[in-house]
């Protein structure tokens, strides 16, 4: 008895789940004596899975989980541990002993813990049941309270990570702002600042900023690929791409997807640019060259009028969900890049302004 609280000690003390399960089978076979040990974990209704195992050689686990799967379904739905002996009417040195015992946490069933021996080897009877339930119950408060750990220290860690992602994003638009405030004549300075911002905030392929000129055209006036960018498309193609985008700009406006921005005034989210059936043709060309990627289009607007817009690109493996290509904080990032842009282009046309009266 005193071996099997202390068993209960011993799994408390495991800081890694996989060291815990490695330990909770050994337990079960040093207390039991037990030939074959299997630890199946389940939860959320998923399909059971074998996280740790000891048999005879030239045995396999998959193939004794398939033979007990019954009996441990039944535990789970019982809550209750089982022995059983058989085959019926053999003789006892020819029949194996099977223990059973749910794993049952705090908040629910995590699995079960399975011990046989053979008739040769030993005999398990209802004392050997008792310490099988005692283990398991051990076993099952020690998982569930490394999994409890574990939950809150990534919940703190995601904490931190996004109280860090928003002290950037501030430092970032406090940056731009100087950036205004120090080139009121002239916003190339601003938009060279937001072009720089987005490589370090987004996890982006590249930024491209679009302008109306005087001539009613959509004109590139900042393109940009990252460090990111490059190693994933080649120094050769990323020069092919830029030199093919500056031969087909100046366009039309209504050409382009910053089109459907002017129109909405929202932003424009393609999480696949390939293969989204809502995706411009004009920029489903690019993706039919290049490979799909997802894009975060925000438009620039003055006084309720498309004035250019702002485009964010990344690679599709790291698109923020199924049908999204970038985050909601994403959003409001590049649309608050968008306002400062337009700030820095009107405070650069009311100083020339200025200049000329």
């Amino acid at each position: 008895m005193q071996r099997l609280m202390d068993a209960g000690l011993r799994l408390g003390r495991h800081a890694d789940e996989a060291a815990l399960r490695v330990a909770i089978v050994d337990e079960t076979a040093a207390l039991l004596g037990a030939q074959r040990v299997l630890l199946v974990l389940s939860s959320d209704g998923a399909r059971a899975t074998i996280a740790g195992s000891q048999l005879p050689k030239a045995e396999r686990a998959e193939a004794l989980l398939l033979a007990v799967t019954p009996w441990l379904d039944e535990a789970r739905a019982c809550g209750a541990s089982r022995l059983r002996h058989g085959p019926e009417g053999a003789a006892l040195s020819a029949q194996r002993s099977c223990l059973v015992a749910p794993l049952v946490g705090p908040h629910g069933q995590l699995g079960c813990l399975y011990a046989d021996t053979d008739g040769a080897h030993g005999r398990f009877e209802d004392g050997d049941l008792e310490v099988q339930a005692m283990l398991a119950s051990q076993a099952a408060v020690a998982l569930a309270n490394l999994r409890r750990v574990a939950a809150l220290q990534a919940e703190a860690e995601k904490r931190a990570a996004a109280e860090q992602s928003a002290w950037t994003a501030q430092r970032a638009t406090a940056e731009v702002l100087q950036a205004i405030g120090a080139s009121m004549s002239d916003p190339g300075p601003v938009f060279d600042k937001i072009v720089e911002c987005c490589e370090t905030l987004f996890d982006s392929l590249g930024t491209s900023l679009f302008l109306v000129d005087e001539s009613g055209l959509l004109a590139v006036e900042r393109t940009h690929v990252t460090a990111s960018g490059l190693e994933h498309y080649g120094r050769d193609t990323v020069a092919a791409l830029e030199a093919g985008i500056r031969s087909v700009f100046p366009m039309p406006v209504r050409d382009t997807v910053s089109a459907i921005n002017f129109e909405t005034g929202e932003a424009l989210d393609y999480r696949d640019t390939l293969n989204d059936p809502q995706v411009p043709l004009s920029v489903r060309r690019v993706a039919q060259r290049i490979g799909t990627y997802s894009l975060l289009n925000v438009p620039l607007l003055w006084e309720g009028r498309g004035i250019g817009s702002i485009a964010v690109s990344r690679d599709i493996a790291l698109a923020y969900s199924p049908t999204q290509g970038f985050s909601p904080q994403e959003h409001v990032l590049l649309r608050t890049f968008a306002d400062q842009a337009v700030i820095a282009i009107q405070h650069a046309r009311l100083f020339k302004e200025t200049q000329e009266a």
